[in-house]
């Protein structure tokens, strides 16, 4: 399974062109690439992003007030929803990007090689950034050839094919309801189409998340360190996995805050857009945590298998007392047993409970956001309040 998936992998995206497989080649790498690197730290990056966002606000400004539409354009509810929206996406992936580097520097520790972890995590990092425009491609090519195919696709899907068969449907949603000069509706698109294309890199961002964090990662070895008796026994993760949470958490209030402000009497193609942004992180949530859980249940039956080999028949015969060689090694035994059972106290998970009820509680907040009201689209009927 796994090599399938590999090779569909490197037929589809091609061979990265540059490899940080070291932790001061990463440390270039993020430097060289990184949203926070090219702005010069995050605060810059967000102050950056609210600039764009404020650019693209003033330019349909601009178009309202040359075609006579501005008081439209600013009671419509669309515009509203998509800035916040937008404003937050972008926050969300300069926070994920400035969290990058320190978050895989302190999960270094968790891995036994750390030449085998640098190589991995390497290649991780060049196929994330790889879709920014600076950023080294595959054969040199000038566009991202997998996000450029998922921008055409999601266009078709959710903007040409609407506006085409049903714009009675779409074009309401944009305009508020208005009748809008062909100039306005034309700036509606280019935002959809924005939009689109800032989905196609956050699939390709999961999709690449999957195949490394969810895949490639079963095959290195952790260190799992034993804890001392008294101590809890750790994994050396959590780092990976705070990252992951807030991640998660940030972008279902940004899915919650879409639902409750703008889909009050949503179409179907709107349930499959909102259905579509809600499946998909918790899609790249759960492979990310299942690679590192296999991960872990490997590295733990490769260390139980390593000690079965080397201390083995020195247990059997302690327990069986057949020889009293194995008495005078009692000291070492015992501490053989401490270890297979601190070993096997080490959770399989990286994710702890608190965490997932986090994960699952805006999951669900974020679905009941719109519940109502796509009961009522779907089924003709309306929940109790």
């Amino acid at each position: 399974m796994d090599g399938r998936v590999e090779r569909v992998f490197a037929a589809v995206c091609g061979p990265v062109q540059q490899q940080a497989v070291s932790e001061a080649g990463v440390r270039e790498f993020w430097r060289s690439y990184s949203l926070s690197g090219k702005a010069g730290g995050a605060r810059r990056g967000y102050a950056l992003s609210s600039l764009a966002v404020i650019l693209i606000a003033l330019l349909g400004l601009t178009i309202g007030l040359l075609s006579g539409e501005l008081p439209h354009m600013v009671q419509n509810s669309f515009l509203a929803v998509y800035f916040t929206n937008l404003l937050l996406v972008l926050w969300l992936l300069v926070w994920v990007d400035s969290r990058l580097l320190k978050t895989i520097l302190a999960s270094a520790d968790a891995f036994e090689s750390d030449q085998e972890y640098y190589h991995m995590i390497g290649t991780f990092v060049v196929r994330i950034y790889e879709v920014l425009p600076w950023a080294p491609r595959p054969h040199g090519h000038r566009l991202h050839r997998p996000t450029t195919g998922l921008f055409i696709g999601i266009s078709l899907v959710f903007v040409a094919l609407p506006l085409t068969i049903a714009p009675a449907e779409l074009l309401p949603v944009l305009t508020g309801g208005a009748q809008v000069p062909l100039l306005v509706i034309g700036y509606y698109v280019v935002l959809l189409l924005l939009a689109a294309w800032i989905v196609a890199i956050n699939i390709w961002e999961i999709f690449v998340g999957i195949v490394f964090l969810g895949i490639r990662v079963q095959r290195l070895q952790l260190r799992l360190e034993a804890a001392a008796l008294h101590e809890e026994p750790t994994i050396g993760l959590e780092s990976f996995t705070a990252v992951f949470v807030v991640m998660h958490l940030w972008y279902f209030a940004i899915l919650s805050l879409n639902g409750l402000l703008f889909l009050h009497s949503p179409t179907r193609l709107q349930i499959l857009a909102y259905l579509l942004f809600a499946i998909l992180p918790v899609a790249g949530f759960v492979g990310s945590q299942y690679g590192l859980h296999r991960a872990i249940v490997r590295s733990k039956r490769r260390r139980l298998q390593a000690i079965e080999e080397a201390y083995g028949e020195d247990l059997r015969a302690w327990f069986g007392h057949e020889t009293p060689d194995a008495f005078d090694r009692e000291d070492t035994i015992r501490a053989i047993l401490v270890f297979k059972r601190e070993l096997h106290a080490i959770p399989n998970w990286p994710i702890n409970l608190q965490a997932i009820s986090k994960v699952l509680f805006g999951s669900l907040v974020s679905l009941l956001s719109v519940a109502t009201n796509v009961v009522q689209v779907l089924f003709g009927t309306v929940l109790p309040p």
